[in-house]
């Protein structure tokens, strides 16, 4: 299970766990889905977001390029964490108007 579930693997007994701490969630950030083509789920850097942009382009066969080419492009967040309080206040606060 991935960071965006809201779970955690634990290894030990094999079973998955509530919890939004990404320091006890395992590192799937490339994910195979269970859909045609393979397609293979993984962070992008900022400058790929664009127009034109599909899941489809990220597969099982260019995966494993990807990541010897990009690295962990989420290891950022799990070495830096930081916190979201005053950010969620703030949108909290442009929502209401």
């Amino acid at each position: 299970m991935g960071a965006s579930s809201g779970q955690a693997y634990n290894g030990d007994r094999g079973e998955a766990k509530a919890g939004n701490d990404l320091r006890t969630c395992p590192r799937l950030f490339f994910v195979l889905r269970a859909y045609s083509g393979a397609p293979v789920a993984t962070p992008l850097e900022w400058s790929e977001v664009r127009h034109g942009l599909y899941p489809a382009q990220f597969h099982i066969a260019n995966a494993r390029q990807r990541f010897a080419e990009k690295g962990d492009l989420f290891a950022g967040v799990l070495e830096k964490p930081q916190r979201l309080e005053g950010a969620l206040g703030q949108l909290e606060k442009l929502l209401r108007g």
